[in-house]
């Protein structure tokens, strides 16, 4: 089942696409504060891996991301994404 477009634009609040300090490709998306009480994604790409770090303040929201690490990691790479590092924080 995929998230319809219009449920997409309701969920993510914010979305910056750029090059950070380090040279690196770099999207940074903040989700809606009532869906996922305010979790931010960064994801960054560099030679050919990416970094994906979940930031929230919300003890709840933190444990189950860090909880669903290896399973996260995994479909990624099913997926044919090279996974430098995953970080919750």
């Amino acid at each position: 089942a995929n998230l319809s477009p219009e449920l997409m634009r309701e969920l993510v609040r914010y979305v910056r696409i750029g090059v950070n300090r380090l040279g690196e490709k770099e999207l940074q998306m903040d989700l809606h504060e009532e869906v996922f009480k305010g979790l931010k994604l960064r994801l960054t790409s560099a030679g050919g891996k990416v970094k994906v770090h979940f930031m929230t303040a919300d003890a709840d929201t933190r444990r189950l991301f860090v909880n669903s690490l290896p399973s996260l990691e995994k479909s990624l790479k099913e997926k044919g994404v090279l996974v430098e590092s995953i970080q919750v924080s």
